[in-house]
């Protein structure tokens, strides 16, 4: 424990960006928000698992319901991308 610590007695870890410039948050604040299409993906592969469950056709319904989620995913950034 006593390498962790420094002159001020907080552990390196706290320090570690803590300079001024080490952030990138003005460059982060001026950029617009981009929409959440990863949820998509998530969610199509997730369902499209289930549904081949369902089917007896697990592999197949997994990456239709991938392939489902990455074209909402990518609709969704056209739309949003400005």
């Amino acid at each position: 424990m006593r390498g962790l610590r420094n002159r001020t007695s907080r552990p390196s870890t706290v320090r570690l960006a803590s300079r001024g410039g080490t952030w990138h948050w003005p460059v982060m604040a001026a950029s617009p928000n981009p929409a959440a299409g990863g949820a998509f993906i998530a969610l199509g592969a997730m369902g499209g698992a289930a549904i081949g469950v369902a089917t007896g056709q697990t592999s197949a319904g997994l990456v239709v319901g991938l392939g489902l989620g990455v074209v909402l995913a990518i609709v969704i950034w056209l739309r949003t991308r400005g």
